[in-house]
């Protein structure tokens, strides 16, 4: 009895630890279906509502869902007022502030149309394991940091500068930290992803 008791609690916690994961499955002469993991046993896999034996799987990858949404979360902006003519060291210099923001998104209006450097830390979360495109537009310069890696970077030139930059990344959360300087009167900064 002890026996079929553990086996039913052990179907239920694999049933329902399965909605937990999103899964990719490459099919062998091509084509890639992804989904929510329904079903992973020894028959094959159910992934969005489509079943795959394992005689036509040639690549599958188990992801989890991260309980967030995709996006920038946790984001902190610590704003330098004045001139500097290096990015400042937060171990050695002190911002003129340090501002938690409660939205999900970054912009320049802290340091407004004032010189200074807006450093903001947090992280991003990602939905699926994969490549994805950043791309930043700044008027003077700025740099996107995730897990420490330099992802992508505009010049610090007086006038609108927009680069683009890949990374691959796994599923789940990431530290960031975007650099935004102004030198001059005007100040812009744009971050998008895909």
């Amino acid at each position: 009895m002890l026996r079929v008791v553990a086996i039913v609690a052990f179907t239920a916690f694999v049933t329902s630890s399965l909605n937990l994961f999103a899964a990719a499955v490459e099919i062998r002469g091509g084509g890639l279906h992804s989904g929510p993991l329904e079903r992973l046993d020894t028959r094959g896999v159910r992934v969005g509502g489509r079943d795959f034996a394992w005689a036509q799987v040639a690549r599958f990858q188990r992801d989890p869902i991260a309980n967030k949404p995709p996006g920038l979360h946790k984001i902190v902006a610590h704003v330098y007022r004045g001139k500097f003519p290096e990015v400042p060291d937060p171990a050695k210099v002190k911002p003129s502030y340090v501002d938690p923001i409660p939205r999900d998104y970054v912009n320049q209006w802290r340091l407004g149309n004032s010189e200074g450097v807006v450093i903001f830390t947090g992280r991003i979360n990602v939905p699926r394991t994969g490549r994805y495109q950043f791309d930043l537009a700044t008027d003077d310069g700025g740099e996107l940091f995730i897990g420490g890696q330099s992802v992508v970077k505009t010049p610090m030139e007086m006038s609108l500068r927009q680069a683009k930059g890949a990374r691959d990344l796994k599923a789940g959360e990431h530290p960031f930290r975007l650099v935004y300087r102004n030198t001059s009167t005007y100040g812009l900064l744009e971050l998008y992803w895909s």
